[in-house]
């Protein structure tokens, strides 16, 4: 076992617990918001081994799973991590994330990964994050009479505008 993983809740027994964000690539900052403004969570980000052995908990981001991969691979975070996640350490990962996490990707299987978990991810099925898109979608709104105002039913049936 690595130094990371022996030390991985030696330094917090009681208390508030920080959960680790990892910030290489994609949208880590709004993570980091979410967390700390609406859930009034504790939380740092994660680029180094030595950070990682100081968190509780980790969230991987999306972002694009290989460039994740090898940052991860040449800042030496790969094996500490997965001795981390190995020791019971709770992992979060969103869209690339949970692809790091997977034992397999479909039609992918030479891609690297921490294979954390007994499962198969299929990549986004547009390609490479390079090749999504945003695009307009046209809506027809259609106006409903029962809920053309804005009044609602209390519980007791009266009705009162909001």
């Amino acid at each position: 076992m690595s130094e990371t993983a022996k030390i991985s809740f030696a330094h917090r027994t009681t208390g508030s617990k920080t959960i680790g964000i990892l910030a290489l690539q994609g949208d880590y900052d709004a993570h980091r918001k979410l967390l700390e403004g609406r859930l009034d969570t504790s939380t740092t980000t994660v680029r180094t081994p030595e950070e990682l052995a100081q968190v509780d908990a980790l969230i991987l981001p999306g972002g694009e799973s290989t460039t994740i991969i090898k940052l991860l691979d040449r800042i030496g975070l790969i094996a500490p991590l997965q001795a981390r996640i190995a020791a019971g350490m709770p992992v979060y990962g969103t869209c690339a994330g949970m692809i790091l996490l997977a034992k397999n990707i479909e039609a992918y299987a030479d891609q690297p990964t921490l294979a954390a978990m007994d499962i198969t991810v299929a990549r986004n099925a547009f390609g490479r994050q390079l090749d999504s898109f945003e695009a307009d979608i046209p809506f027809v709104f259609t106006k409903n009479e029962k809920n053309a105002s804005n009044e609602v039913a209390d519980k007791g049936g009266a009705r009162k505008h909001t």
